[in-house]
């Protein structure tokens, strides 16, 4: 049985998109529901926050249909010409190669969004997503337009080099827009549940913390999807994890109503601002002492 049999089975009739599409918006629609009957932070500031959040996620969805090559095209364009390190397993071996995709998707991500922190270029396109002063489900459709077309720069050819399989890149792909929307929603999720998901998977109070507006929290826990990643190249925190209510969120530079202004946030690449000061970091660790 090859892997283009189970993508069949799964997605007939290339329905798959328009499918992926409808879960998306129902799952936000739910998450924002339950927002409103169990937050876990109150006074989050919808009306001037949610113009900007919302409008950042529809120029991105409008931006991808134009996209003219992406990852997931890139990969089937791999599989059809039989490149990359994964099709030399053969089609017998669409199990492993599958589980593999999926890994090498995951790290890839994991990799990205550290980069996009690291370097001072590309942080000034990914700071938008942090200058959010509080989070909610909206915060996960506010990233800069750029940040899109420089993460299909960085996808296309890990896909093409490693010969990624398109079914794992939608399962990947699926389950990443799903978590963008969950771990940024404000809901009151259970301490011990949380910290047993937490193994694993990114949770809302672990992607908390990386919105802290404290520098050494903002750089940790880069994951997506697994967690696991964090843990095995030391940038995960929990420090704060379970004392959510003691966290500034956005960006300790940017604490006025910039942050809520989206013809700002699209123009913000080109100004410079400081990252957080170590005045600021020796404050919050005198406050968690």
């Amino acid at each position: 049985m090859s892997w283009d049999f189970i993508k069949q089975a799964l997605f007939p009739s290339g329905e798959s998109s328009a499918t992926i599409t409808l879960i998306y918006w129902l799952v936000l629609v739910i998450l924002a529901g339950l927002e409103f009957f169990a937050p876990q932070f109150s006074d989050l500031d919808r009306s001037h926050r949610w113009p900007a959040n919302f409008g950042l996620g529809l120029i991105n969805m409008a931006l991808v249909p134009l996209a003219p090559i992406s990852a997931f095209w890139a990969s089937g364009w791999a599989q059809h010409n039989g490149v990359g390190v994964l099709h030399l397993l053969g089609d017998s071996w669409w199990p492993v190669a599958l589980i593999a995709t999926i890994a090498i998707q995951s790290l890839t991500s994991y990799a990205a969004h550290l980069l996009f922190h690291k370097a001072p270029w590309l942080w000034r396109v990914h700071r938008v997503h942090h200058f959010d002063l509080a989070l909610d489900v909206s915060t996960g459709l506010r990233h800069h337009p750029l940040e899109s077309v420089l993460s299909f720069l960085i996808d296309i050819p890990v896909a093409i080099i490693f010969g990624l399989l398109p079914l794992g890149l939608i399962i990947y792909g699926t389950a990443d827009a799903m978590f963008a929307l969950y771990t940024h929603a404000n809901i009151k999720v259970p301490t011990s549940l949380d910290r047993m998901v937490r193994l694993i998977l990114v949770t809302p109070r672990i992607h908390a913390v990386h919105h802290s507006s404290h520098r050494p929290e903002t750089d940790s826990n880069y994951g997506n999807v697994f967690i696991f990643w964090d843990r095995l190249f030391g940038t995960y925190s929990d420090l704060r994890a379970d004392r959510p209510e003691q966290i500034q969120f956005g960006l300790s530079e940017l604490q006025d109503q910039r942050a809520s202004d989206l013809w700002w946030q699209l123009k913000s690449p080109a100004y410079s601002i400081a990252k957080p000061t170590s005045a600021e970091s020796t404050r919050v660790k005198s406050s968690l002492s």
